[in-house]
């Protein structure tokens, strides 16, 4: 079974030519990493809760802590572009496609090793 980490860096995020498609699917995969791996709530019995909301909650596996304050920033910043598409009159295109792609990549990419922690450090170091 393929695991969602398995994509950064292979371009596969640039794959989707819609802006609005990209922004819409990348913050739904934050959603479901944030909530099976990082003890987020879960969208399906907190409806109310938003990606913000989950962010926020969302504890680092090994340590209880919250996520590290950069990449909450980055997050945040994706997720603000992301409601800005989908959410306003006359936003129909990201103000910067290789940005948010590589930002998309990069939280990606950090969030598995942060879950990759949980494994590593969790039987007996």
């Amino acid at each position: 079974m393929g695991t969602l980490f398995s994509s950064p860096g292979s371009g596969s995020l640039g794959r989707y030519r819609n802006d609005f498609e990209l922004a819409c699917r990348t913050t739904k995969l934050f959603a479901e990493i944030l909530e099976r791996d990082f003890g987020a709530p879960d969208r399906r019995t907190d409806p109310g809760s938003g990606l913000h909301d989950r962010i926020t909650a969302a504890r680092i596996p090994s340590s209880g802590g919250p996520l590290p304050p950069e990449l909450i920033r980055r997050m945040r910043y994706v997720t603000t572009v992301r409601n800005r598409i989908v959410h306003e009159v006359g936003c129909d295109a990201l103000p910067d496609r290789a940005k948010f792609v590589g930002d998309c990549e990069g939280i990606l990419a950090e969030l598995g090793h942060l879950a990759a922690g949980k494994k590593r450090g969790g039987a007996g170091g």
